[in-house]
């Protein structure tokens, strides 16, 4: 597809005659893409797009990323993740950086005296229940200004690969935007990434061997399990990496599966996905899907943990949904103010 665009270069005035992104490399792919963003409408928030990667060994300079329309220094990229989930986050540093700082502020960022940029990439589950290919979910920037999120108009990668501790993202194309300026970000290019390795979370695990979870195709083994009381409601949450009642669930979790419960006795009332392996929410109420509960020991508003058996098998928004066995939940009390 033949798309045109016109724009200003200082006095001049272009008209621009781009291709479809995924025929284009270079500065025509970010053209392409942002007026596949502008005209097209091509993604909905401007929050969760097609995709992004970025990255470049220790002590090799990157080259290429612009920021204000001025080319900025990057001296190291490095990767970092979530022991026992799949995303990753890339971390462009613009100044000083290790792996020994990164892992030690995992899953928060490290102060704004390490000046970064770093981009949040996963496989999305699709509704048939397979991974997709790598993609971008978000992009955030520390520096002199402060710490902050970024918007992406348009970002894309060709490819993800692994080869000795290191991963290479191929025919990156990123545009995003920085609306304390409002400033622009681009770059166009090959770059390669340090592995640091996935950190465990600090959260006490908490293995789920009665409970078998499976959503889409997916198998996933639970070790995040809690009861939270709101509104006259209870809510089970089921992460694979261990969460407790304070976690922040931004960042770090792929899938977060959420069961409300209502009623007395209680019933199961509307499950829904979130995590950052998504590309949107799936919810649905249960009322008319037959699904099964039963609250053990100490029931509901007793102490410890909360002990629950389920019989779960739902679609929500064409994502299948099977929870089944005996959960131990841990009971997060509300806080007050």
């Amino acid at each position: 597809m033949v798309v045109a665009a016109t724009a200003r270069l200082g006095h001049t005035q272009l008209t621009m005659f781009c291709l479809r992104p995924s025929s284009l490399r270079g500065p025509g792919a970010v053209c392409a893409a942002l007026l596949c963003w502008l005209a097209l409408g091509c993604d909905r928030d401007g929050d969760k797009t097609t995709l992004a990667v970025s990255a470049s060994a220790p002590k090799a300079k990157l080259h290429g990323l612009s920021i204000a329309g001025e080319e900025v220094q990057v001296k190291h990229v490095f990767t970092i993740g979530t022991e026992g989930e799949s995303a990753l986050r890339w971390v462009l540093g613009l100044g000083e950086l290790s792996c020994e700082t990164l892992r030690k502020y995992y899953p928060a960022r490290p102060p704004a005296t390490h000046s970064a940029l770093d981009l949040v990439l996963m496989q999305p589950m699709g509704a048939n229940g397979k991974r997709g290919h790598w993609s971008f979910l978000s992009a955030h920037i520390t520096d002199a200004l402060g710490s902050r999120g970024l918007v992406a108009l348009a970002a894309m990668v060709d490819e993800v690969k692994t080869t000795d501790g290191k991963m290479t993202a191929s025919g990156l194309e990123l545009a995003l935007q920085d609306r304390s300026g409002p400033r622009e970000v681009l770059y166009s290019g090959d770059v390669t990434a340090i592995d640091c390795g996935r950190v465990k979370r600090s959260e006490r695990a908490r293995p789920q061997r009665k409970l078998k979870v499976r959503v889409g195709a997916e198998d996933l083994s639970i070790t995040g399990a809690s009861l939270r009381h709101e509104a006259g409601k209870y809510h089970l949450r089921l992460t694979r990496a261990p969460h407790g009642c304070n976690s922040v669930f931004t960042t770090g979790y792929d899938m977060v599966i959420d069961l409300t419960l209502a009623g007395d006795p209680p019933e199961l009332t509307l499950a829904s996905l979130g995590g950052e392996c998504l590309p949107n929410t799936p919810s649905a109420s249960l009322a008319k899907q037959k699904t099964t509960l039963r609250v053990l020991g100490s029931g509901l508003t007793g102490a410890g943990p909360v002990t629950l058996t389920l019989d779960v098998n739902v679609l929500l928004h064409d994502y299948k949904l099977s929870v089944v066995g005996e959960v131990q939940a841990l009971r997060c009390v509300p806080t007050v103010a």
